[in-house]
C-alpha cells in the first residue's frame, strides 16, 4: 500500500509503498478513503515534535472495512478514538 511515512527526524514525509497489515484477533483494517489534517501533523512534518519512528502519522480519517479480526468477525462498522497511529496503520 501507498503511506505517507515519517521515516527520519527532521521536517518532511516520505511517500513509499509498505506491507498491507494484518489485524490481531482484537482489531479491524480499514482501507482509508479520506483524510483530514491534525494540528499535531504539522510540528510532526516540519521535524519539532519527536515521534517514534518510522510513523505513518494520521487518525482523522474514514474508510471501509476490508479484514476483521476474529473477535470482531460480525463488525459492520467501527469508529474509535484514539486510533493507533503506528507505522503498520492503514
Amino acid at each position: 500500500m501507498l503511506a505517507v511515512v515519517k521515516d527520519r527526524p527532521g521536517p518532511g514525509f516520505t511517500l513509499k509503498e509498505v506491507a498491507v497489515p494484518e489485524p490481531n484477533d482484537d482489531e479491524v483494517l480499514i482501507k482509508v478513503k479520506s483524510v483530514g489534517i491534525c494540528g499535531s501533523d504539522i510540528p510532526i512534518f516540519k521535524g519539532i515534535r519527536e515521534v517514534n519512528l518510522p510513523l505513518i502519522p494520521g487518525h482523522e480519517f474514514s474508510g471501509v472495512i476490508i479484514r476483521k479480526g476474529r473477535i470482531h468477525a460480525m463488525a459492520s462498522a467501527a469508529s474509535a478514538s484514539p486510533l493507533r497511529s503506528t507505522a503498520s496503520t492503514w
